[in-house]
């Protein structure tokens, strides 16, 4: 038989570092076949000239899976200061109130959602600030009076 018949026994040589990210890759994949891409989503509505709710959320699939925040903020002297802000974090709903005399913010679960789901959550903290946001930057005002001077709004 002519060589050309026979089948070369010899196999064409793979960079050793693409085959260890290709095993790395396949063990990934056995260790969590369900686990599904998430994607980071944010986005910003303007209540008013200087008062503005920021939300950012994960989305696993097509669902909602967490909230990582949905901050009402508030334009002071042409400065941006969160007022609250609400996530997820720990499994459930939970509000952070901010003081500018204290390095941290305040968290309190009173008068939060509690039950439902992370879309539900979503959409009950956007709606919430909406309603309320007038109540919150008083109260943020009053409690940061002597951090604060406000400033007329033009318009």
């Amino acid at each position: 038989m002519p060589k050309s018949q026979y089948r070369s026994k010899r196999r064409k040589s793979v960079p050793e570092s693409r085959t260890r990210s290709l095993v790395a890759a396949v063990n990934d994949l056995a260790k969590h076949p369900s686990q599904k891409p998430i994607s980071t989503l944010k986005n910003r509505i303007y209540i008013t000239e200087t008062d503005r709710v920021i939300y950012v959320y994960e989305k696993t699939g097509g669902n909602i899976s967490k909230i990582v925040d949905v901050s009402y903020e508030t334009s002071i002297d042409w400065s941006w200061y969160t007022v609250i802000r609400y996530d997820s974090e720990h499994g459930q709903m939970h509000r952070h109130d901010y003081i500018l005399d204290y390095n941290k913010p305040f968290v309190t679960t009173l008068g939060v959602r509690k039950r439902g789901t992370p879309d539900k959550w979503l959409t009950w903290a956007i709606e919430d600030v909406e309603n309320n946001y007038i109540r919150y930057r008083t109260s943020f005002l009053k409690n940061n009076k002597t951090k604060l001077t406000t400033r007329p709004t033009m318009g």
